[in-house]
């Protein structure tokens, strides 16, 4: 529905739960297919798509705007994971923590500490990994969003559809 010139989404959209995971976000192959089908199904089809629609906003209210958002919201949140992967990483490599082998466990055991650095460098690994990957997508994302824009202008006119999708998903998205 169109308010005051500002496309609204019908309905919140939701990235499936099941992509929302730290586990899905470490290893990211079932969000990667997410993301490349719903690219598929929008953005890389729009041509087609716009030859068939008489009102170019509906489509980009109904069709593109809930796809960008949730393909947004698994990339923000996997970018949080990362961030918070490396939070705690670099805060137990600071202060230590409960699994920092005390002096008795090393008398026992000389590899306990090497072995406690090698999980805390594990960490500091999946979240560099996790940050790679994030990025990658979000700079994917802006490279399609700007063709599908470029789409939309050439069909339907000039228009600030970024602007419509970020006020559109505003209240839509988790935050």
């Amino acid at each position: 529905m169109f308010k005051t010139g500002i496309t609204q989404l019908d309905k919140p959209v939701r990235a499936p739960e099941v992509l929302l995971t730290t586990e899905s976000c470490r290893t990211p192959t079932k969000i990667k297919t997410f993301l490349r089908l719903s690219r598929i199904a929008t953005d890389d089809s729009i041509r087609q798509h716009l030859n068939e629609i008489d009102d170019c906003h509906d489509y980009f209210r109904r069709q593109i705007a809930p796809q960008w958002a949730m393909r947004s919201e698994v990339i923000s949140f996997c970018a949080t994971e990362a961030q918070k992967l490396r939070q705690t990483a670099s805060l137990t490599e600071a202060t230590g923590s409960s699994e920092t082998p005390a002096n008795e466990s090393l008398r026992l055991d000389p590899y306990a500490l090497r072995e406690h650095n090698e999980r805390i460098q594990q960490q500091y690994s999946e979240s560099d990994t996790m940050r790679q990957w994030t990025s990658n997508e979000e700079t994917v994302e802006t490279i399609v969003r700007g063709q599908t824009i470029e789409v939309l202008n050439d069909k339907c006119g000039e228009r600030d559809w970024m602007g419509d999708f970020y006020r559109a998903t505003k209240s839509s998205l988790r935050g």
